[in-house]
C-alpha cells in the first residue's frame, strides 16, 4: 500500500469571501477588521541593569492572563533593552520578564482597548547581590527559550493528589478521562522524571503513580529526535514533552500510594513504591481490579512490552515490521494479549504487576535499566441483540445471543543500556521478550427471521482455543560525531521475532426451513483447527550527515528490511472413528512469505531562527516471495517506489508557528492478507 500523507496547519482569516459580485461585503469586511484591529493595544518598555544602567539585549518578556496565568504573548528586549508586545486585547494582565542570572521580574498591569500602555524602565537585579533578607517570591509560571516551566508549589492540589492531578490544575493543560494529556494545544508523548523515561514511555506510568508533592518543577517543551540531540541538527521531528523535576527530599528515600475501592462484589486494589537514591530508581507497582482499570492506562500493552505483535520498545522503520499473532477460533478467543485497560466488552477481573531498575554513572554519561511485567486478565460476556433490517420491498429480523470467557497470561522482561563510548560516540542497546498463553471458549446462537416471524434459518456453535505466543525483539544503535560540527554517522540494527501455536475447536449446527417455518436440512460442522505461526525481521539503516554553511545539512541514508512469514492453518473433521483427521482442504494452508527492501536517500535541511524546512525523498526496491505450498505454487515480483518528502515550519512567535508536512511511504501486506483462504 503506498501512502501518501500531506498535512497543513494554517491560520486563515475567518471574513474570506470568493464571490465576485459582493464587492461590497468584502470590503465592508476589511473595514470591520481593521477597525477591530485598531481597538488591540500594547505594552512597551526599556530593560536594563540595576547597577550598571546598561541595557539587557534579548532578555525575555512574557505576557500572561491575571485570571488563569495562561501565556498570552511573548518577545524579547532588543540590544538598546527595548520590548513591544502589539495587539493585547483590553483587560489585566502580568508582565514577567527573565534572565539568567537576574532575578526575575514580575508586574501586574492593565491594557485599555486601543491604548498602548509604557512601563518605563525595568530594572532587573543580579541574584549574586540580593541581601539575605529579601525573600523573592518565585512567579507560578516562568518561560525560558521554548520551555515553559510551573512552580508546582504554586498550585494547590489535595493531600496525596497524583502528579495527574497536579496537571489539571496548570494552566494551559488538560487531562481527559483516560490520562491523555494536551499541553499549549498538542498531545504530550512523553513524559520525564528528572530527564529520563519511568517505567516506560507511557506518559500515564508516571502521571498516575507519582505523587504531587514530590514534584519540585514541571517542564513543558517540544523534545527533539535522540538523534538531532545528537547531531545538533534539527530534523524537523519534536514530541511534546513533560519533565517532572523531582525534590531533592523525593531523589533519597521512599514514596508511593496504595488505593484500595470495593462494592459488593466489584473491587480495584492499586499500590506503588518507589525508592530513589540519587540516579538509582526503583520501582515496584501492581494493580488487581475487577473494574475497567485493569491496568495502567493509555498505550501500556505496546509500550510495556504487552503488544500482540511483540514490538514493544521497537517501532520497525524501513517498509514495515512485527505481525499480528491473534489466532481466533470460530470468532471467540485469540492468541494476541490486551493487557490494557482497554478489554473490550465483558466483565474482567486483572491482576497485573511490574517492577522497574535503573541507574547511571560514569558522571551520567552511562546508564542500564529493566523492566519485568506480569499480568493475568479474566474476562466473561453475554449478551443478547435483537435487530430489524428495513429492505424497500421487504423487512427481516434476526436474534443473536453469546456468552464468551476467555483467560491471559502473560510475562515481559526488556531492558536498555545507554553507553558513552568517547567524547564523540554513543551505543544503545535493547532487548525486550515476552512469553503468554491464551484460553477461550465461547457460546453462541443465531436465528434469522422473515417479516412474519417465522425462522428462516438457525445456528447454534460452541468454540474452544487455547494458544502459546512468544516474542523476542533487539536493536542496537550506534552514533559517532566527528570534528566538523553537524558531521555525524549513525548506524541502526534491529530484530524481531514472533511465532504462536495455536489448538482450537469448532463445533456448529445450522438448520434451514421452508416459508412455513418447517425444517428442510441441517449442517453439521465439528472441526480442529491447529494454527501455526512464525515470524523474523532484520532491519538496518545507516545515515551520513554533513553541513553546507552554518543553517543548512545533508543527508545521506540507506536501509535495508528482510521479513520472513510462515503460517500454517489447518482444520479437520471427524472421520468414522471419532477423531479429527480428515483434512479440509478448503479452510487449511501451508504459506511461506518472504520480502526483501533496499532503500536510498538524500535529504537538505535548512535551520533558521523564524524558518525552517527540508526536502528530500528516497528510492526503494522491494522483491516479494509468496509460496503456497499445497498448491506448490510459487510467486515473484518486485516494486520500485519515489517517496518525496518536505517539511516546514514558520516561527511567528514562542506559542504560535505555521507547520507544513508532505511525505511518502509504503506498507507491505500481511501474510493474513494475502493468503486466498475462509476462514468459518
Amino acid at each position: 500500500m503506498v501512502c501518501n500523507d500531506l498535512s497543513v496547519k494554517l491560520v486563515l482569516n475567518p471574513f474570506y469571501c470568493i464571490m465576485k459580485n459582493k464587492i461590497l461585503l468584502l470590503s465592508l469586511t476589511c473595514i470591520l477588521s481593521i477597525a477591530g484591529y485598531s481597538q488591540n493595544g500594547s505594552v512597551n518598555g526599556v530593560v536594563a541593569d540595576s547597577s550598571k544602567k546598561a541595557p539587557v539585549f534579548l532578555a525575555s518578556v512574557a505576557i500572561l492572563r491575571q485570571k488563569d496565568s495562561v501565556l498570552e504573548a511573548y518577545g524579547r528586549s532588543d540590544k538598546q533593552g527595548k520590548f513591544v508586545i502589539p495587539r493585547l486585547k483590553g483587560g489585566d494582565y502580568i508582565l514577567l520578564i527573565t534572565y539568567p542570572k537576574y532575578v526575575d521580574f514580575v508586574e501586574n498591569f492593565s491594557v485599555t482597548a486601543g491604548q498602548s500602555k509604557d512601563v518605563n524602565h525595568i530594572y532587573l537585579t543580579e541574584t549574586a547581590k540580593l541581601l539575605d533578607e529579601i525573600v523573592i517570591r518565585k512567579p507560578p509560571i516562568s518561560v525560558k527559550g521554548d520551555t515553559t516551566e510551573y512552580d508546582a508549589g504554586s498550585f494547590k492540589v489535595r493531600e496525596n493528589a497524583t502528579a495527574e492531578e497536579l496537571l489539571m490544575e496548570l494552566p494551559g493543560i488538560q487531562v481527559d478521562k483516560d490520562g491523555k494529556i494536551i499541553a499549549q494545544g498538542k498531545q504530550v508523548q512523553k513524559v520525564l522524571v528528572d530527564g529520563d523515561e519511568f517505567f516506560s514511555d507511557d506518559p500515564t506510568v508516571a502521571t498516575k503513580n507519582l505523587r504531587a508533592d514530590a514534584i519540585s518543577k514541571v517542564q513543558v517543551f517540544d523534545k527533539k529526535s535522540d538523534q538531532a540531540e545528537f547531531t545538533g541538527i534539527d530534523d524537523g521531528q519534536e514530541q511534546k514533552t513533560i519533565n517532572f523535576k523531582l525534590k531533592d527530599g523525593a531523589k533519597k528515600g521512599y514514596f508511593g500510594k496504595l488505593s484500595v475501592a470495593g462494592l459488593d462484589k466489584y473491587y480495584n486494589l492499586t499500590g506503588m513504591l518507589n525508592s530513589f537514591k540519587n540516579s538509582r530508581k526503583l520501582s515496584v507497582f501492581g494493580v488487581a481490579s475487577s473494574t475497567s482499570s485493569t491496568g495502567l492506562n493509555w498505550g501500556d500493552q505496546n509500550s510495556l512490552g504487552f503488544s500482540s505483535g511483540g514490538r514493544g520498545f521497537f517501532s520497525g522503520g524501513g517498509d514495515g515490521g512485527g505481525s499480528s499473532m491473534s489466532i481466533a477460533v470460530g470468532g471467540s478467543g485469540g492468541g494476541g494479549l490486551d493487557a490494557g485497560s482497554d478489554y473490550g466488552q465483558g466483565l474482567p477481573e486483572s491482576i497485573k504487576a511490574g517492577a522497574h531498575y535503573s541507574d547511571k554513572w560514569n558522571a551520567g554519561k552511562n546508564s542500564a535499566g529493566g523492566n519485568y511485567l506480569v499480568n493475568k486478565l479474566n474476562t466473561r460476556s453475554a449478551g443478547t441483540t435483537f435487530s430489524q433490517n428495513t429492505l424497500f420491498d421487504s423487512v427481516y429480523y434476526s436474534k443473536n445471543a453469546s456468552s464468551n470467557h476467555a483467560t491471559q497470561v502473560q510475562q515481559s522482561l526488556s531492558g536498555t543500556m545507554e553507553l558513552t563510548l568517547d567524547s564523540s560516540s554513543q551505543l544503545t542497546v535493547r532487548v525486550n521478550g515476552n512469553t503468554g498463553t491464551s484460553d477461550s471458549y465461547g457460546d453462541n446462537s443465531s436465528e434469522a427471521l422473515s417479516e412474519a416471524l417465522k425462522t428462516v434459518n438457525s445456528s447454534k456453535s460452541t468454540t474452544s482455543s487455547h494458544s502459546d505466543n512468544n516474542t523476542m525483539n533487539s536493536s542496537l544503535f550506534y552514533r559517532k560525531r566527528f570534528k566538523k560540527p553537524g558531521r555525524t554517522i549513525s548506524i541502526n540494527l534491529s530484530q524481531n521475532y514472533s511465532d504462536s501455536k495455536s489448538n482450537g475447536y469448532l463445533d456448529n449446527v445450522a438448520k434451514f426451513f421452508d416459508n412455513d417455518g418447517n425444517q428442510v436440512s441441517e449442517a453439521l460442522t465439528d472441526q480442529n483447527k491447529i494454527n501455526t505461526s512464525l515470524n523474523q525481521t532484520w532491519q538496518g539503516r545507516a545515515s551520513y550527515t554533513n553541513p553546507l554553511g552554518k543553517k543548512s545539512y545533508f543527508e545521506i541514508n540507506y536501509s535495508f528490511n528482510n521479513n520472513n512469514s510462515y503460517q500454517k492453518k489447518l482444520s479437520y473433521n471427524k472421520d468414522g472413528d471419532g477423531k479429527y483427521k480428515d483434512l479440509v482442504d478448503s479452510l487449511s494452508s501451508d504459506f511461506r512469505y518472504i520480502y526483501n527492501t533496499h532503500s536510498g536517500g538524500l535529504n537538505y535541511r535548512y535551520n533558521g531562527k523564524v524558518l525552517s524546512f527540508t526536502l528530500g525523498g528516497m528510492v526503494s526496491r522491494t522483491g516479494f516471495e509468496q509460496d503456497d505450498r499445497f498448491e506448490n505454487t510459487k510467486r515473484n515480483y518486485s516494486y520500485t517506489n519515489l517517496f518525496p518528502r518536505a517539511n516546514f515550519r514558520f516561527k511567528i512567535n514562542a506559542s504560535s508557528n505555521i507547520e507544513g508536512n508532505y511525505s511518502g511511504s509504503t506498507t507491505q501486506p500481511t501474510i493474513d492478507q494475502l493468503q486466498p483462504l475462509k476462514n468459518n
